[in-house]
């Protein structure tokens, strides 16, 4: 699931107004779309996956599984934008950049999942799966420098916030031998927000996020 959201998010370099200059919001938002259209250019659509993921969600009162995804692949990454962008001040900069994707589906091929949810319902299944995440925004907000020709960043820190509309989660043949295949599919899709929080914690855990937007956005 991190490299689903990472993949997804992923901006490069582009040509525009030099950062020395007075800038807007409208002039660093265009320098971010320019990167984000060049870098799609060359992107998958839907983009291949790891081959093998595991994911372990542990959501109190919600779900406590292990999640594993092979051949997972992600429509929609080509439709990502940037809007709202923002650099204010000299040296020591304050940065905010944000990405939205409009509908992407997660498709699995094959998964597996065991555990509980809800504290004491056993869950497990076998099969294959799809997730459709609609409306999501990815906002970086951190401290460092940027230039804008070309375009690069350098965090300091940085922290991620993750929203979304909703999410869509079918996965087939869970709980078999069962009719509550359809009721646990309904209720991790009404979880959707609360599972993408705690995701959001685990990214923000450590230095890995700021050293891999840092490898993206380099001079």
């Amino acid at each position: 699931m991190k490299m689903l959201l990472f993949l997804a998010l992923a901006v490069h370099s582009c040509v525009a107004s030099p950062a020395s200059q007075i800038l807007d919001r409208t002039d660093i938002t265009a320098a971010v779309n320019l990167a984000l259209k060049a870098y799609l250019t060359s992107v998958d659509d839907p983009l291949t996956l790891n081959p093998h993921i595991e994911y372990k969600i542990d959501a109190p009162l919600i779900a406590d599984v292990l999640l594993t995804m092979d051949g997972a692949t992600l429509g929609g990454v080509k439709d990502v934008t940037a809007e709202n962008c923002d650099l204010t001040g000299s040296g020591p900069q304050d940065i905010e950049l944000n990405l939205r994707a409009s509908q992407l589906a997660l498709s699995v091929p094959g998964y597996s999942m065991n555990g509980t949810v809800v504290d004491h319902i056993p869950l497990e299944g076998a099969g294959q799966a799809s997730i459709v995440i609609e409306d999501l925004v990815a906002k970086l907000v951190g401290k460092g420098t940027a230039t804008l020709s070309p375009f690069s960043v350098t965090f300091t820190e940085i922290a991620l916030d993750l929203e979304l509309f909703r999410w869509t989660v079918n996965f087939e043949d869970l709980a078999p031998g069962t009719d509550l295949g359809t009721v646990f599919n309904q209720f991790f899709s009404m979880c959707g927000p609360e599972l993408f929080d705690i995701l959001e914690i685990r990214l923000n855990e450590g230095d890995g996020l700021l050293n891999f937007i840092n490898g993206i956005f380099k001079p």
